[in-house]
């Protein structure tokens, strides 16, 4: 399984159980267990699209920087075409001069614009991946906070209750 996908699983996941959380402790509450599973099969969905769009943006981020490196590189790969025409100070006739050149310069820049593309695609990767593990951290945590403030409040109770029975 691919690093990326494993994110996308335990994002998922990790909706899926504070999904599942807030829907007991809404039927706790409630009695009604109606008011929450509908809620359930559309965040799975969410996140599924989210893992896809994510998926086809990065490749097409990729793709693009990819493509413009590989203009740039073949731009500047290719040799110049020189012309022109030279007058010899020893009276000869003017002499036309015409030829190709390259530049060792523009050639090894190529092959780094190609290295800095890849580079860049993963950075964007890295970055695209950082971003969705934040934002699917905050309900993980928030699912944390409420199973200890559920717990406190259990506590609490348990204590109340010895209180009342002295």
């Amino acid at each position: 399984m691919r690093r990326s996908t494993q994110k996308f699983a335990i994002a998922a996941w990790l909706t899926t159980s504070t999904l599942l959380f807030s829907a007991a402790a809404a039927v706790a509450q409630d009695g009604d267990p109606s008011n929450t599973t509908t809620t359930l099969p559309t965040a799975n969905l969410a996140v599924a699209t989210i893992a896809t769009a994510t998926t086809k943006d990065e490749q097409a981020y990729c793709q693009y920087v990819t493509e413009q490196a590989a203009a740039t590189r073949d731009l500047l790969r290719t040799p110049s075409a020189v012309t022109g025409v030279t007058q010899p100070n020893t009276g000869l006739p003017m002499q036309s001069v015409w030829g190709i050149s390259s530049s060792l310069a523009n050639i090894r820049k190529a092959g780094l614009t190609m290295d800095a593309a890849r580079k860049n695609c993963e950075l964007y990767n890295a970055a695209t991946a950082a971003q969705q593990e934040i934002q699917f951290a905050l309900p993980s945590l928030e699912k944390q906070a409420l199973q200890h403030r559920l717990e406190l409040i259990q506590q609490a109770s348990a204590k109340l209750d010895a209180v009342i029975s002295l």
